[in-house]
């Protein structure tokens, strides 16, 4: 996975909105299962507060 696609969820998990960089087609997966895990785990934390 590309440096900007980890920056882009490392954003995400910090309270960024999503950001889409262009990938591959075939990186798309993955990259919304990474980005899925980090919204949920956002979202979790601040329910938890």
């Amino acid at each position: 996975m590309s440096e900007r696609m980890l920056s882009a969820i490392q954003a995400v998990e910090k309270g960024a909105h999503p950001v889409f960089p262009i990938m591959p087609f075939s990186s798309f997966p993955e990259f919304m299962e990474l980005l899925r895990k980090a919204l949920v785990k956002r979202n979790s934390e601040r329910t938890d507060k």
